[in-house]
């Protein structure tokens, strides 16, 4: 497929370029359509079926709810990656229904808060390398649980409520805030920034990891200096090779073992800028990333594990990293346009 969407991605270059409008493109059964108008986006959703994927360019679209198994692709979160062509933004509160079933969501900045509808269950959910200022929470009691979400390589500036889900991961992603209600989780080589509250008793619900049961909690970096660790409201946890600026206390039904205690914040990160709250411009590789090692043997933090993170968040599609346009005609009434465009190998 990704020949294909090379091509598309070019051919939706040049037509935003003639038309200067936002075009979307789908991608149904090896075929490509492009849509244009007032509602781009809503038209090529009408069209889609479960298996689609959806192109949407730099820009902003209103919000909109999400009931179709779908991929959509933006054109990547950050401003600073996204020079050649705006970040694709999602404008206001998004919600997603129970026939979303394996819905993909990658290179998106979503400007509120992500809710999957309350007890609806929509199964293998994924959000990758998008940003999200708000919070993700998946609503309900657990009696239809949505079955392995994933959120990975992704900045979470508000919480993420696993109250309704089973088996989910989050993973490499940047989370000013906390986890929530994670039951049989895996929650594996995240940055914890602690805007918002600190780590454990008794700050409750301000705590960066907050209720559930069965889950593994491995190789994060819980970068906050107050407050004394993963709550007692976590029941038969693992907590093993996580680094803690803190030192952690006791803790019965949870099992804490191989954890770095009492690190500095000034030791830990390149360049933290602003604290608790994500800054575009911070370096958050590590600076002795040998020290801090792992269960599986590769450096805690969002760029050792499965999912390292990916510098500039760009999804896996061909990326604009320049455009030069011509503001004048030739004498046969073309344009000279050249792009560079940066093929992505992940």
């Amino acid at each position: 497929m990704k020949p294909n969407i090379a091509l598309t991605i070019l051919t939706l270059g040049l037509v935003q370029i003639g038309i200067s409008q936002k075009v979307v493109t789908l991608i149904s059964g090896g075929n490509h359509a492009f849509y244009k108008g007032s509602n781009p986006y809503q038209s090529a959703y009408n069209d889609a079926v479960d298996g689609d994927t959806i192109i949407l360019p730099g820009g902003t679209f209103n919000a909109f709810s999400i009931d179709k198994g779908i991929t959509i692709l933006g054109d990547g979160y950050r401003p600073d990656s996204t020079t050649a062509n705006d970040r694709t933004t999602v404008n206001g509160a998004f919600t997603i229904y129970e026939n979303a079933d394996n819905v993909h969501f990658e290179g998106i900045y979503f400007n509120n808060n992500i809710t999957v509808q309350n007890n609806h269950k929509a199964d293998s959910i994924t959000l990758k390398r998008c940003e999200i200022d708000g919070s993700i929470t998946f609503t309900g009691t657990r009696s239809t649980s949505c079955h392995s979400p994933k959120i990975i390589e992704s900045i979470i500036r508000g919480s993420i409520n696993l109250s309704n889900t089973y088996n989910a991961l989050v993973s490499n992603c940047i989370i000013e805030v906390s986890v929530l209600h994670a039951y049989d989780a895996a929650i594996r080589n995240n940055i914890f920034l602690g805007s918002g509250g600190y780590l454990g008793y008794p700050y409750y619900d301000n705590a960066a990891i907050y209720y559930g049961e069965t889950s593994l909690v491995a190789n994060n970096i819980f970068y906050a200096d107050a407050g004394v660790g993963i709550m007692d409201n976590t029941s038969y946890y693992l907590i093993q090779n996580n680094v803690f600026v803190i030192t952690l206390g006791t803790y019965t039904n949870n099992t804490v073992t191989s954890n770095y205690q009492g690190q500095t914040q000034s030791g830990l990160f390149v360049n933290n800028v602003s604290g608790a709250t994500y800054d575009y411009s911070s370096d958050f590789n590590l600076q002795l990333p040998g020290v801090y090692l792992g269960d599986d043997g590769t450096q805690c933090g969002i760029y050792g594990g499965l999912h390292p993170f990916k510098e500039g968040g760009l999804p896996f599609h061909p990326h604009y990293i320049e455009q030069t346009i011509d503001g004048f005609t030739d004498p046969s009434g073309m344009i000279n346009v050249d792009i560079k465009v940066s093929a992505q190998d992940q």
